[in-house]
């Protein structure tokens, strides 16, 4: 019986090995628990400097290695994950602080929470997380190069070609377009 047991048990742990760990609480610990302005900067400007670093570090692996080479292969996935979490917690930041104000936290802090949904794939997450990057460039957190480059990004992922400008309007004028384009006007 106790071999029986064992065997299972070994099991059970083997099995458990891959299953994948749902993070949404502990990020969420994490926000709760910033409790000063200076917090929030170091939280928001590690996401960045997560995301860049992991972010260079797969470009740089696909120059040096060539594209979908093992080692590219490697450091592309460790940058997958990190851009999973960078998401997370920037997610969890916006949803209970709402977007980072570029007066109170500084500029990188600010162009972080844009920076990271500009990076992950698909047009779900810009999506979902609209609002409040709106938000942030209708209050000025959000420069209108940042927020003319995300919209022009969910352009092409919801019709599947450029947005092309009109060279004769400002950059103002192509965020109301595009917005128009995307349904959101």
């Amino acid at each position: 019986m106790f071999k029986s047991l064992s065997i299972f048990c070994v099991f059970l742990f083997w099995s458990c090995q891959g299953a994948p760990v749902d993070k949404t609480k502990i990020w969420q610990e994490e926000v709760d628990a910033l409790e000063t302005i200076d917090q929030k900067v170091d939280f928001l400007e590690e996401i960045y400097t997560s995301l860049a670093s992991a972010r260079t570090a797969s470009n740089n692996a696909m120059k040096l290695h060539g594209r979908n080479s093992e080692k590219h292969l490697e450091i592309k996935e460790q940058y997958k994950t990190v851009r999973k979490d960078a998401l997370g917690k920037t997610e969890a930041y916006l949803n209970t602080y709402g977007y980072p104000s570029i007066m109170k936290l500084g500029g990188l802090a600010a162009y972080t929470p844009i920076f990271v949904i500009q990076n992950c794939e698909g047009l779900k997450t810009r999506q979902r997380n609209f609002t409040i990057i709106y938000d942030g460039y209708t209050f000025g957190d959000i420069t209108n190069d940042a927020f003319y480059r995300y919209l022009a990004g969910m352009y092409y992922l919801e019709y599947k070609t450029d947005f092309i400008p009109d060279p004769s309007q400002d950059s103002k004028t192509q965020i109301k377009v595009l917005l128009k384009a995307l349904q959101y006007e």
